[in-house]
């Protein structure tokens, strides 16, 4: 009885391991957490296929994702790359009192998101040297 029944559970790690959610955690419980949510979704798809779904796996998974998604989701407010900087582009550009200063707190460069004690006066944005000619001239 245990090697008939012993088959089920193979096939739900096998199809786990497949999609496995790949998120890492600093607390002990995440991974645990993350192995539910396979399981769910290895589960439904079980019963989906039951119902008469022709559908694989992964696409099953996406389906899930986009239906979320459209109930939960929301629009980005632009369209294209969100800008974290608010500094005008003629404020930006144009050569007059920018300069690096040191000593400032850790902040997060706004060209590369290194973390730095660097800035621009002027812009009061944080800058590492090599991103600062970047920034100004573009």
């Amino acid at each position: 009885m245990y090697n008939k029944n012993m088959r089920g559970v193979d096939l739900m790690d096998n199809n786990i391991s497949n999609y496995r959610i790949g998120i890492r955690g600093k607390k002990w419980y995440t991974p645990i957490l993350f192995w539910l949510l396979d399981v769910a979704m290895n589960n439904a798809w079980i019963l989906s296929r039951q119902a008469g779904m022709t559908m694989d796996n992964l696409s099953f998974r996406r389906e899930v994702v986009r239906a979320l998604l459209m109930k939960y989701g929301s629009a980005p407010l632009a369209p294209g790359c969100r800008s974290i900087v608010s500094v005008p582009d003629p404020l930006r550009v144009d050569h007059r009192g920018h300069m690096i200063i040191t000593g400032q707190a850790r902040r997060r460069c706004v060209m590369c998101r290194n973390k730095t004690v660097k800035a621009c006066r002027r812009c009061d944005v944080a800058l590492h040297d090599k991103c600062f000619e970047a920034f100004h001239v573009h």
